[in-house]
């Protein structure tokens, strides 16, 4: 089996997902404001130093509609989630699979994923039992 999910992450000390929502009413699939108290890792039980979000593109995109989707959420909103203080940003794909899996792109998903102009990290996670937990 394999289970391939995108998302867009935004981080910073300044970075504010609430003034974001609220200028561009963009949402979220996870938004944490600066300050805030950390559920998990190294934040957890203190204040967090840093905002963050994540959007993910929904489980029942096709695959081939993913990078373009989530270029349509999040391209036009750049400007103002950069002046909203989001600094560090970068597209995501995790990959999780039980066995050898291969990876190809389309040229026009190449182009997609340039036209962001952030930084795009692949993950791969393997293992028969495969979950993605969603908050």
């Amino acid at each position: 089996m394999v289970c391939i999910d995108y998302s867009c992450h935004f981080l910073d000390g300044k970075f504010s997902p609430e003034l974001v929502h609220e200028k561009t009413g963009l949402r979220f699939d996870k938004a944490e404001e600066a300050g805030q108290i950390g559920k998990l890792g190294k934040y957890r039980n203190k204040p967090q130093p840093y905002g963050a979000a994540v959007i993910r593109v929904p489980d029942n995109v096709s695959y081939e509609k993913k990078i373009a989707w989530l270029a349509k959420q999040v391209q036009p909103n750049l400007p103002m989630i950069r002046r909203c203080g989001a600094t560090r940003i970068y597209v995501d794909e995790a990959i999780y699979h039980d066995g050898q899996c291969n990876l190809a792109f389309e040229s026009e998903e190449l182009k997609l994923l340039s036209d962001f102009g952030l930084p795009f990290c692949v993950s791969v996670y393997e293992g028969k039992e495969i979950s993605i937990e969603r908050s």
